[in-house]
């Protein structure tokens, strides 16, 4: 089977490389194609928008948290199977980690996968002037192949016409879109909106249509574009059988996992059972509890109300079911959560403190932990890669904490983790790719105080 593989990246961000690699993807989709995404860097909001256009949950590929070996298993085990591959690159394409060095970029990822890169050329405002910009991609060219552009958020069409007669004779213009801001994906907190349900379906629509009509498609089907990646087969084989139940909690306020992370548990042994700490009354039977990152902070209402859930959550803490949580998992563990309006909400309070919620970013950032004691995901010294982007403090109470996160860039340490013997709680987006041991020794707690949860109410 041919296979058409290529990566949309910019020059910064905003550069419309959502818009294309969402609507390329309907677009080939529309044809009949199979078509897999990924999105560079650890976001889980534009692959909201990707896994809504392609029909597949769309896969996170990040250098940094990754590293080679995990990015190209990745990569092949979830395109092995399809007509087309699109990797969304994230920031501007040599932007990283790191500003001297590639690590963590778009361009690092297509490097490692022999991938051909289209860029999506934000020509606003511009006319000849686009000429020094494919200058500099072709000087990058010995390391990155560039195949080509797309002119983005364009005035017109006659805008992209003379882009084009511009820059025709230093590389290829796939086609161009012209600027549609009532069509723009909405920003919201934390960046872009989610594409959780159908919403969204109108927008990915309209630019499939545009693309489809532009001739984009025929004429990347035309340059052959495509991969030719070597992978180290490091991924096991799935347990015939679940040795454990782990409910995750999946709704409105819930909802950022990695999917690699959800599929190393999967493959390490664990049923996994989704649960709605907004709309469920009770915690379904289960054996351990994951609450993922979101917006529970949007749901405070509704998470308040739910007495008979929290009540559930509690006491399955209360007999020693493992509970682990990131970000708004630990917004929703807390006592309290104080909104932007600076009304109090009751959350569980089985890690003691208050989040308070802002309007401007408080970490955003590549970060390193390290595990001070024993926890449920692993012994002391255990270490792990992971991503912070929150708008929300924490101040707790001051008891024991269970990490020591090492910010990438500034390399500050910060005493973090919260939670009891079989609680831990972190702002810390982990990617378990960096240590595959996390979930194995996750799914062992969970063994270990093997006592299956169920819906009986305490008396």
């Amino acid at each position: 089977m041919t296979q058409i593989s290529f990566m949309i990246a910019g020059l910064h961000s905003g550069a419309g490389k959502t818009t294309l690699a969402a609507g390329l993807a309907a677009a080939f989709r529309a044809q009949g194609k199979t078509v897999q995404t990924f999105k560079a860097g650890p976001d889980y909001l534009d692959p909201s928008y990707l896994s809504l256009a392609s029909g597949r949950d769309c896969i996170n590929l990040d250098g940094w948290l990754m590293g080679e070996d995990i990015v190209k298993d990745t990569f092949k085990r979830h395109s092995h199977d399809v007509d087309v591959a699109i990797i969304e690159g994230v920031m501007g394409l040599l932007d990283g980690a790191n500003p001297k060095e590639l690590t963590g970029s778009s361009a690092e990822i297509a490097m490692w996968l022999g991938l051909p890169v289209i860029v999506s050329l934000d020509i606003s405002g511009m006319a000849r002037t686009a000429r020094l910009l494919v200058a500099g991609l072709k000087s990058i060219s010995e390391e990155v192949n560039i195949s080509g552009v797309i002119l983005n958020q364009a005035g017109s069409q006659n805008h992209i016409s003379l882009i084009k007669e511009a820059i025709a004779d230093q590389t290829t213009v796939f086609g161009g879109l012209v600027c549609h801001r009532e069509k723009s994906f909405p920003g919201r907190h934390l960046g872009l909106q989610t594409a959780r349900d159908n919403s969204f379906l109108e927008f990915i629509h309209f630019w499939r249509d545009q693309i489809i009509a532009s001739g984009m498609v025929t004429k990347i089907e035309n340059s052959h574009l495509s991969t030719k990646i070597r992978s180290s087969s490091l991924s096991s084989p799935a347990d015939s059988k679940p040795k454990v139940t782990i409910a995750y909690a999946l709704d409105e306020a819930f909802h950022f996992y990695y999917p690699e992370n959800l599929s190393m548990l999967k493959e390490s042994g664990a049923r996994l059972l989704p649960f709605s700490p907004v709309h469920d009354e009770h915690l379904p039977d289960c054996d351990g509890v994951m609450i993922g990152g979101g917006y529970p902070e949007l749901w405070a209402d509704l998470l308040d109300s739910n007495t008979t859930m929290k009540e559930s959550l509690r006491q399955a803490a209360k007999l020693g079911v493992p509970i682990y949580a990131e970000c708004g998992g630990l917004m929703y563990l807390a006592e309290q959560l104080v909104s932007k309006d600076s009304k109090t909400h009751k959350m569980l309070g089985l890690v003691p403190g208050t989040v308070t919620v802002y309007d401007r970013v408080k970490a955003i950032g590549y970060c390193e932990a390290e595990s001070t004691r024993d926890s449920i995901i692993g012994p002391e010294g255990t270490t792990y890669r992971a991503h912070q982007f929150r708008y929300s403090d924490f101040d707790h109470t001051g008891e024991k904490t269970s990490l020591k996160l090492s910010r990438k860039r500034t390399g500050h340490i910060i005493p973090e983790g919260y939670g009891s013997e079989n609680i831990l709680a972190s702002y810390a987006h982990a990617h378990w790719a960096s240590n595959p041991q996390i979930p194995k020794n996750f799914i062992r707690s969970c063994e270990r105080n093997q006592r299956p949860w169920t819906n009986a109410q305490p008396s």
